[in-house]
């Protein structure tokens, strides 16, 4: 799937940042988003330079966000991670899902692959804590956080940060 010319500085942001969260140094990101660029951007009149790659990577990796340990914490990572492909109709009561071309309703089996990603990437944020205690604290919550229930708070916590109201402009077109 061809990444359109209007959502690729915020895919490289996400990737990036995704990245980032795994541990991958400078030169890993680099190399990885130049690949995604070269096989993976729709053609067209800008041309996304290497410099404009290490831009993004070093504004990813000044970006030093601390997160809650706690269900709305859980929500601003899967905010951070996912939001530019998910929204929330409270209307309809669903979520939408953007395939690259459109908002998918009740792409239920994305978004919870997605979910987990984000509980998944809290034991990468535990692996790269300095302090001893606070990976432990982490790690604990990462561990709780793959409960049901958890999962279920943090989506819901989600939803009025990523709203989207019942328009035909507001749902046909990527949010970045």
């Amino acid at each position: 799937m061809e990444v359109p010319q209007g959502v690729r500085h915020q895919s490289l942001l996400t990737l990036a940042g995704a990245m980032r969260r795994v541990g991958m140094d400078t030169e890993e990101m680099m190399a990885s988003l130049a690949v995604v660029r070269d096989n993976r951007f729709e053609s067209g009149d800008h041309v996304v330079t290497d410099d404009e790659i290490a831009d993004v990577v070093d504004w990813v990796n000044q970006k030093k966000r601390a997160y809650a340990l706690t269900d709305l914490g859980n929500a601003e990572r899967f905010e951070e991670l996912f939001g530019c492909r998910v929204r929330f109709c409270y209307e309809w009561e669903t979520w939408l899902v953007w395939d690259g071309c459109r908002w998918v309703v009740n792409a239920v089996a994305e978004l919870m692959q997605m979910a987990h990603g984000t509980v998944r990437s809290i034991f990468f944020e535990a692996a790269h804590a300095l302090d001893e205690d606070k990976r432990k604290a982490i790690t604990k919550h990462a561990i709780s956080s793959e409960a049901r229930s958890k999962v279920e708070n943090m989506l819901e916590s989600a939803k009025p940060y990523l709203a989207v109201l019942n328009r035909i402009n507001s749902i046909n077109t990527p949010c970045c």
